[in-house]
C-alpha cells in the first residue's frame, strides 16, 4: 500500500515544476521532504507514494500525465475548485525545514 504524501510546495524554473516538497507522517510526527520531480514521478509509478494536495480540507490526488514525446509531469485530478492545484502552491524556497529524500 502506497504511503500518502501531502504536497505542500513546489520549486519552478521557467514556469515548470522542478521539485516538490511534501509532508509525510512517520510514527507520531510529520516530516517534510523535498525531491526532484522525476523522483516524485518514479514514486508514483512504482506505487511507493500516493501524492495529494490539500485544498479547503479535501485531498486532491495527483496523477502522472504522459506526453506524446514520452516525457511526464504531475497533475492533480480535476476538481471544481481551482484550475491548477499544484501551480498555486507556495514556492519551497520560502521554507527551510526539508530533508532531502533519495
Amino acid at each position: 500500500m502506497p504511503t500518502e504524501g501531502n504536497i505542500i510546495c513546489v520549486e519552478k524554473s521557467a514556469g515548470t515544476i522542478q521539485k516538490i516538497g511534501y509532508s509525510v507522517k512517520i510514527g507520531d510526527t510529520y516530516q517534510n521532504f523535498k525531491i526532484p520531480l522525476e523522483t516524485a514521478i518514479n514514486y508514483c509509478e512504482n506505487k511507493t507514494f500516493n501524492f495529494y494536495v490539500k485544498k479547503l480540507g479535501s485531498k486532491v490526488y495527483v496523477n502522472i500525465v504522459r506526453q506524446k514525446d514520452g516525457s511526464c509531469y504531475l497533475r492533480t485530478v480535476a476538481d471544481d475548485k481551482t484550475i491548477n492545484n499544484l501551480g498555486e502552491l507556495d514556492d519551497c524556497r520560502k521554507f527551510q525545514t526539508f530533508d532531502i529524500a533519495n
